[in-house]
Parts: structure tokens; C-alpha cells; sequence
């Protein structure tokens, strides 16, 4: 049998070294291509951002006619993404957005062939004033241009914005031409004064500023001004306010924006808790654009009140209680408003008899003489006043053909009905109790009379009505 010789401690140290020599290798490589990847694909980016600005300004002729010579022009990148020519970009290398405050620079030909050069800085925090675009040309003045206002939504401002545009000669000569241009309407403006300002609200205007100087050297400034400063407008309707024991129906309609137009995704209903008399709304009635409490959005599907986005579309409401319901719609701007408040009342269950009974007032301390016997019924509703209507018949006679009725103040009562001198002849009386939704509870009660005594001392055994309840 031979013996086996194993490595020696040189051997496994030399072949560990190896290994780690080849890992490293290894690693370094996938690093290397890594980056190269990253920076491939960032010059990528670079490219899809130059390509944006040129089609930009070849997509703005206006701003170059009449100009002669090489140009030159500058555009951040928020511009071009507030504009559609550039989707919001990472940076492949840090996995993080590209500052959108970078400017884009062009060159424009004097055959008109644009060149664009993006310059990275990463430094610049803000660009409050980047709605606008700016050429000028070598040796000639300068012209920026001064925004303000609040911005909403989708390049829209939504209070009244001033535009101020200042010229600067650049040392380059004296400016001789100060133009604006406004939705194709030109003003000139004095020479003297290099400043202006105009003011816009709720329109639309194409704003182009312009500065020669003696040399006939020029620049233009241009910003893109939109303004709604006015919310839109909404109804509510149901199809009864009313109390009633049917489903009822909801919906909104004549919604209308005259300048940025209906966000339909923003609209929304608003409605009280469940299962609230009159009162109990309106003392808990919605501060529609504050507080939120207790109250829901109507495409919440656990309160049953599913919001239909289309305009005139029947929602159906089968929650019992006296309802408030608002919907709220913005405008594409963000301006929002609240519609008119519509009412449902409904209430699907019938008066609740919570005791009745058949009884007697003895008498009372005064010559110890029978007053009366008769009925007593107590009842509530959760809901609605509830109306009483009753037939009787006494002392043994005939139903009375009549029905007399009585409404109660509120929704909880105790119904007395006193018969006289019935002393040991039965009596009846017959019900119906219909709360204000229509819903009916009956309940008859008979009576057959009874014997009354008087204790030794002569006063009334009892003075208060029997509960024989049924």
C-alpha cells in the first residue's frame, strides 16, 4: 500500500495566493465594466437632452426671424420638461435625478442648423424663473426676463402673474429698438427706460421681448404665460329631499371650466355619517373645505355611496339617515371648488311601539269620583316625527268610522287616550302609527272595563294608569 502525500503548507499558500490574485483581477474588471456602462449610458442621457433643446428652438422660428449671423440661446431643463420635450431623467451614474435647474446652451448657424451643449451643475439649488428661453447674439445686449406667481398645476399659474423684462446694453452700444410682442400684438417700448412689466390674468399669452442695439445686434427673451385664477363649477342634485322609504338616488352635473379645463380624476363626493335625523345633520353639517371628521369621500365603498364619474350618472344611496352630500372638482390648474349641498332622507324601518297597555285613572282626592279609563301607547322612531291616526269604539259601542290623527313635535311620544264614565263597559282603539318616510306600525287595544273602590279613608286607591301592558 503506497502513502499518500498531501500539500505541502508552501503548496497551499502559493495556491491561495492565486486564487485571490485571479478574485481581485476578477473584480476590478466587473468594476471597470460597470462603469463603463454607467458613463455609456449617461452620454446617452447627455445626447436625449440636446436633442430636446434643439427641437425646441427649431420649433421656434420666430425667435430667429430677422436675425443675420451665428445666434446663441439658453434653456434649463425644467423647461423643457414643463414643455413635453423631455421626460424627468436619472442619472445612471448615481442612480439620482438630473438637476432640472441645468441649462442647456445652442449655438444656431447662420444657415440655421442648431448645436446644443449640455452643461452639468450640480451646485445650482433653484431656478424660480425657468418658464422662459433666451437668444442673443456676440456683441450685442443682453435681456432677462423677471416672472412671478403662484404656479398650480400643469404649467398653470393661478394668481396674477408679472412678467418684467430688463435690457442691458453689455457695453456692446446704445440699444435703439425695445420691443414686445404679445399674442402677435407688438408694442415698442422706450429706449431710454430698458424695463418693463405687464400683467396677466386668467388668458393665455405668448410673451416675446426684444432688444437691438446700434450695431444691429440682437436678443429676445420669450416666456409662455397661463392663468386661471377662477375654480370651476359643479351641481349636486338627488332625486327627492323628502323623507321616503325607496332608495334614492344622487348625482352631479353642469360641471364647467372656461380656461384650464375639468381635472375629471379630482372629482370626489363628500357626505355625513349615517343614520342622522334632521337635527342631528345640521348641527353636524360638513365644513365641506376644513373638517374632515367623521365624514368620508364618496368612493369609499364601505358607506355604500359609490362616486360615477360621469356627468349625470345615478348613484344610488341605501344608507337610512338624513343626508348632506357635496362634490368637490378642481380644475386642471388646481383651482377647486365645492358643488351645492344636495339632501337625501331615507328611512326603510317603521315606528318602533316600545309599550301600550289598557288602564284606568281611578280617581282623585275631590268627591272620590271616577274620571276616566282608557289607552296608553309609548313608541319612538330613529329617524322622523311619527303621525298617529286612531279609530275607537266606548263603553261597549260600535268602531267609530272616523279616524283622528295627531303628529308628534318629534320622534319619541307617549299617546294618551282617556275614555269617561266607562266604569264596567269594554272599550277598543286601533293605531296607526306612519313616521314622515310613509313606513306604518298598527296595534289594537281592548279594554274590557273595571270596578273601582275607594279605601276607608275615602280617597282614591291609586291615581296613576295600570300598566297591563300588551
Amino acid at each position: 500500500m503506497k502513502n499518500k502525500k498531501g500539500f505541502t503548507l508552501v503548496e497551499l499558500l502559493v495556491v491561495i495566493t492565486l486564487v485571490i490574485s485571479i478574485l481581485s483581477i476578477s473584480i476590478v474588471s466587473s468594476v471597470k465594466i460597470s462603469e463603463r456602462k454607467k458613463n455609456e449610458a449617461y452620454k446617452e442621457i447627455v445626447k436625449e437632452i440636446e436633442t430636446a433643446a434643439s427641437q425646441y428652438f427649431n420649433s421656434r422660428e420666430y425667435l430667429f426671424e430677422g436675425i443675420e449671423g451665428e445666434t446663441y440661446g439658453e434653456i434649463t431643463l425644467q423647461k423643457l420638461v414643463k414643455e413635453d420635450y423631455l421626460n424627468k431623467v436619472t442619472d445612471p451614474r448615481t442612480g439620482k435625478s438630473i438637476n432640472l435647474c441645468n441649462y442647456v446652451k445652442i449655438k444656431r448657424t447662420s444657415d440655421g442648423i442648431i448645436k446644443a451643449s449640455y452643461e452639468e451643475d450640480n451646485d445650482r439649488k433653484s431656478c424660480p424663473d425657468s418658464n422662459k428661453s433666451i437668444i442673443y447674439q456676440y456683441g450685442g445686449p443682453k435681456i432677462e426676463l423677471d416672472i412671478s406667481g403662484i404656479l398650480g398645476k400643469n404649467n398653470w399659474y393661478v394668481s396674477e402673474v408679472m412678467v418684467t423684462a430688463k435690457a442691458d446694453e453689455q457695453k456692446n452700444g446704445k440699444i435703439t429698438k425695445f420691443t414686445k410682442l404679445i399674442n402677435n400684438t407688438q408694442t415698442n417700448l422706450k429706449t431710454d427706460e430698458l424695463k418693463d412689466t405687464s400683467s396677466f390674468n386668467n388668458e393665455t399669452a405668448i410673451v416675446v421681448y426684444e432688444v437691438s442695439n446700434e450695431y444691429g445686434k440682437t436678443a429676445r427673451a420669450e416666456t409662455q404665460v397661463k392663468v386661471d385664477t377662477i375654480a370651476p363649477t359643479i351641481s349636486a342634485g338627488s332625486s327627492n329631499e323628502n323623507w321616503t322609504n325607496k332608495i334614492q338616488n344622487y348625482w352631479f352635473y353642469d360641471e364647467t371650466d372656461n380656461l384650464s379645463g375639468i381635472d375629471y380624476d379630482s372629482i370626489v363626493g363628500y357626505a355625513n355619517k349615517m343614520g342622522l335625523t334632521d337635527n342631528e345633520a345640521e348641527q353636524q353639517k360638513y365644513k365641506w373645505n376644513k373638517d374632515k371628521e367623521n365624514y368620508f369621500e364618496g368612493h369609499n365603498s364601505n358607506e355604500n355611496m359609490m362616486l360615477s364619474l360621469n356627468s349625470g350618472t345615478k348613484n344610488k344611496l341605501s344608507d337610512e339617515g338624513s343626508r348632506r352630500i357635496r362634490y368637490k372638482i378642481c380644475d386642471k390648474a388646481g383651482n377647486c371648488a365645492f358643488s351645492n349641498e344636495a339632501k337625501i332622507r331615507y328611512d326603510k324601518t317603521a315606528p318602533t311601539i316600545v309599550a301600550s297597555g289598557a288602564g284606568h285613572v281611578a280617581c282623585t282626592n275631590v268627591n272620590n269620583k271616577l274620571l276616566s279609563h282608557g289607552f296608553s301607547v309609548q313608541y319612538e322612531d330613529n329617524l322622523t316625527k311619527v303621525h298617529v291616526s286612531f279609530q275607537y269604539y266606548s263603553c261597549g259601542g260600535n268602531w267609530s268610522g272616523v279616524i283622528n290623527s295627531t303628529t308628534s313635535a318629534d320622534n319619541k311620544r307617549y299617546i294618551q287616550t282617556d275614555f269617561s264614565g266607562c266604569k264596567s263597559k269594554n272599550s277598543g282603539m286601533y293605531y296607526i302609527l306612519t313616521d314622515e318616510a310613509g313606513n306604518k306600525s298598527t296595534i289594537t287595544l281592548t279594554d274590557p272595563g273595571y270596578n273601582y273602590a275607594i279605601n276607608s279613608k275615602g280617597n282614591c286607591e291609586n291615581n296613576k294608569w295600570y300598566t297591563n301592558y300588551q
